[in-house]
């Protein structure tokens, strides 16, 4: 057997690999979340050693995010995550300036500001926002959508789409430019 051919073969096996992995588990190809990106601050004075939080930005994108509870549509305050503790007179790096519902729209635009190209998971917005536990999915991982302190997978079935299509990476989804993310809570 040729070199060649025995190249071809190893190709050919690690191709039909990658494509099963997409097909079966397209959530081991999603990029790592830089969950960091919620203390970041664009002007305004930071809790950080009193740094001057006014950095440049580099990207700036808009996902669009929905929640839904208990067939309600829950409004995403205007100004989430401006003028907040840690971010006095300035915006974090994901912050929405508008709320949908009170627009009228189901989506509010989520603002996505950073220096540098980073991996926004939705986990990260709704740490600015005051509704999150800790940030990876495992027991200690709560959402508190209601702020009662319990987490929300005890109390709802959770899910969510992003542009119609099931995701089930919920937190650590890394969002991307005008994509509509859709989660929804139903009490169990």
């Amino acid at each position: 057997m040729s070199l060649e051919k025995i190249l071809f073969g190893v190709a050919a096996i690690a191709t039909l690999g990658f494509f099963m992995l997409a097909i079966w588990s397209p959530e081991s190809l999603a990029p790592n979340p830089d969950w960091d990106v919620s203390d970041g601050c664009l002007g305004g004075q930071t809790d950080h050693d009193n740094d001057d939080g006014d950095v440049g930005i580099k990207y700036h994108y808009h996902p669009r995010l929905r929640v839904i509870v208990d067939g309600e549509d829950l409004q995403i305050p205007s100004n989430t995550g401006i003028d907040q503790n840690g971010c006095k007179g300035g915006m974090r790096w994901i912050h929405v300036h508008n709320s949908g519902v009170a627009n009228n729209q189901a989506f509010t635009t989520i603002h996505i500001e950073t220096p540098s190209d980073m991996n926004v998971p939705v986990g990260s917005f709704f740490k600015v926002w005051g509704r999150e536990g800790t940030p990876s999915l495992t027991d200690d991982n709560k959402f508190d959508i209601n702020g009662n302190g319990i987490s929300d997978w005890d109390e709802y079935d959770i899910s969510m789409t992003v542009s119609g299509n099931e995701n089930t990476l919920f937190e650590s989804y890394v969002m991307e430019d005008r994509q509509d993310i859709q989660i929804t809570f139903n009490k169990k």
